[in-house]
């Protein structure tokens, strides 16, 4: 039987571990299948280590790389990963990325999280690859369709300032120390980050990984 694992960057933060093995928790729940959480950095769970776990009771595994968008880790590190890997065959899911699904599942976030009238700062880590950010600017003009409101891009590697008006919506996964740089600006105007939401992304990009073919 084929295992999931659902692959994170890996942070310094402390609380960042427990919502990735949440996050695996619900794919496994919405899948039926073991699913399991690796890190590609700041964290003794790696790739391998977790595959010569799962190798005992599989033969294969798909991996999903928690990513946004296409830039060098996607493109160069998750790939140079998985084929150093050895314990089981794997097969490399496309990544979260910044499509109509992320932009729904956004904008749901939006109206459990931010107030009615409040203008959005859409919050990435941000990138050296120009590609990967024109992928978020389109994600923020469809998430500015679908909202109804203002929507920003407010790079966490950036200086851009957050405007007092705007609510901060993270496009992290989990918790990380660039949040925590929001938090420290905008007290009490950011929403959490999307975390279990994002469950039933990975498992059709698990899917899809097994059937090219699948529509949802």
């Amino acid at each position: 039987m084929t295992a999931i694992i659902v692959l994170s960057h890996g942070s310094r933060h402390p609380g960042a571990e427990h919502v990735i093995r949440e996050l695996a928790r619900k794919v496994a729940f919405l899948t039926g299948t073991e699913t399991a959480a690796a890190f590609l950095d700041f964290h003794p769970d790696d790739l391998r280590t977790v595959c010569a776990r799962l190798a005992a009771r599989h033969a294969d595994a798909i991996v999903v790389p928690l990513l946004f968008t296409s830039a060098y880790h996607a493109r160069i590190d998750v790939p140079r990963v998985i084929s150093a890997i050895t314990s089981l065959k794997l097969t490399l899911a496309n990544p979260l990325g910044t499509g109509r699904d992320i932009a729904k599942l956004l904008d749901n976030h939006i109206s459990r999280h931010v107030a009615a009238v409040a203008p959005i700062a859409l919050y990435p880590v941000g990138s050296s690859d120009s590609a990967a950010n024109a992928g978020v600017d389109t994600l923020a003009y469809q998430l500015s369709e679908l909202s109804r409101r203002k929507v920003r891009v407010v790079y966490a590697t950036g200086n851009d300032p957050i405007h007092p008006s705007e609510h901060v919506l993270p496009l992290f996964v989990t918790h990380g120390l660039l949040l925590d740089k929001a938090h420290n600006a905008c007290r009490g105007r950011v929403a959490p980050p999307l975390g279990i939401a994002l469950a039933p992304i990975v498992a059709q990009r698990a899917q899809e990984a097994t059937c090219p073919h699948y529509c949802s």
